[in-house]
């Protein structure tokens, strides 16, 4: 039985309220946008830019800036636009949670660069800022996977550098009864390379940091801990790195704790140490870390963690009245009445501040600064007994932090400015020692 055909007027209405809906859909489209730059409409959280969005063009005041301006609100527009938190998220999640990608690109090409500065733009573009590892673990890209294939060099020149700022350091607060220990810490994929994703292969086994340890082995006058073969060690009985973060985790800060406090015995006899039983472990599932919310997806990466609060934590009081130099970044301080009778001042990056809890227990004062603040104006302030610098390999390979003109001594590898400071006849004496060098222990 044939069914019978739709009358003509039904058809038109349906067809009336398709076009209806249609432009209805696509005004919507167009009004919310521009509303939500007037009233907030987009619940999505603030993105993790890692830059700062264009700021509202000025009202122009000359015809030179009535040209610029069009120009000036389309870079606010394209950084302000309505739900523009929305679509990124979107994004996010459909790269990472259905496509299993990053939702970043490579823009540069992918080859061995000898000595090459962080700042090189080729590095900066070989790899994504996110590299989606195996098991569901995460990697920052760009430089860091650059130096863990091992196509970023350091050359003996560099490696003296490091050399000599640590012995001035050491030597200049030593002159002053101050203990002093350089700290370096591993990156997540040095202690985790079997989750690094396969299409990265290695390109040789040893990195910047490798051959900077290498080099400073023959040094066992300087105060030098290297994390990687305690880490290396701890891994074995926990989860020591977050897997959607580019930091350890508090199992891996008490690993570096009792590593640094080990060798603080020599350094400081008698100071006491924080032990398992000085602590309270707590278990959760929170948001993913830095690398999820690069992604703009953290609630949707959580993971489960463990953390390690001290005992006396409610005892101990973090302050703001560390020194402020003109370039310091907001440094903070914690008094502790009950502490160890030793003042301390911490030089340190990001992977340091999960630690501060278990310092800031251990110690009566503490004093913690970006590491590429250190200024004698803060040690003679602080009157510390002990200075740490706990630096992490990517800042390590960044390149050296300078010191203060009156920490620097002569001397050959003194320079501390940056390579580029150096002279045409000083670059090629520094060429041919590295050469040299190189020809005598090809291992490096």
């Amino acid at each position: 039985m044939v069914p019978p055909e739709t009358p003509a007027p039904v058809l038109r209405r349906i067809r009336r309220a398709r076009a209806a809906a249609i432009s209805a859909l696509l005004c919507l489209g167009l009004i919310l946008p521009l509303a939500d730059l007037i009233v907030p409409l987009d619940p999505s959280p603030v993105l993790e830019e890692r830059r700062g969005l264009a700021p509202p063009p000025k009202t122009p005041g000359s015809w030179a800036e009535v040209l610029a301006w069009p120009a000036a609100f389309e870079k606010y527009y394209n950084d302000h636009f309505g739900f523009r938190r929305f679509l990124i998220r979107g994004f996010g999640a459909i790269k990472v949670l259905v496509l299993r990608s990053s939702p970043f690109e490579a823009t540069g090409e992918s080859r061995l660069i000898e000595d090459a500065p962080r700042g090189e733009t080729d590095l900066e573009r070989m790899y994504p800022p996110v590299v989606l590892g195996r098991d569901g673990w995460m990697f920052y890209g760009e430089y860091m996977m650059a130096d863990f294939r091992g196509l970023v060099g350091m050359q003996y020149p560099e490696m003296l550098q490091w050399e000599k700022h640590i012995e001035d350091r050491q030597d200049w607060l030593r002159r002053r009864g101050i203990a002093y220990l350089f700290v370096a810490v591993p990156d997540k994929q040095t202690v985790y390379p079997e989750y690094v994703p396969e299409h990265i292969a290695r390109y040789r086994d040893r990195t910047r940091l490798d051959r900077l340890m290498t080099h400073l082995a023959r040094r066992p006058d300087l105060h030098i801990l290297d994390l990687r073969p305690v880490l290396m060690e701890a891994r074995k009985h926990h989860q020591i790195y977050w897997r959607t973060d580019t930091h350890w985790n508090d199992r891996g800060c008490m690993a570096a704790y009792n590593a640094i406090m080990d060798r603080l015995e020599a350094l400081l006899p008698g100071v006491p140490r924080l032990g398992p039983e000085d602590f309270v472990e707590t278990h959760a599932v929170g948001d993913g870390g830095n690398l999820a919310l690069l992604c703009a997806i953290p609630d949707l990466l959580r993971e489960p963690g463990t953390a390690l609060w001290p005992r006396v934590w409610e005892r101990v009081q973090m302050t703001n009245d560390a020194l402020r130099p003109e370039r310091a970044r907001q440094p903070v301080a914690s008094n502790y009445p009950d502490g160890a009778d030793a003042g301390v001042v911490i030089f340190r990056d990001s992977f340091t501040t999960p630690l501060i809890k278990f310092f800031s227990a251990t110690f009566r004062r503490v004093a913690y600064y970006h590491f590429t603040e250190f200024d004698t104006a803060i040690i003679e302030a602080e009157k510390p007994r002990l200075v740490l610098d706990i630096i992490s390999e990517a800042n390590i390979s960044r390149g050296v932090p300078p010191n203060p003109e009156d920490v620097v001594t002569t001397g050959v590898a003194s320079w501390s400015a940056g390579r580029e400071t150096l002279s045409p006849a000083e670059t090629r004496r520094f060429q041919q020692a590295r050469d040299r060098f190189l020809a005598a222990h090809p291992d490096r």
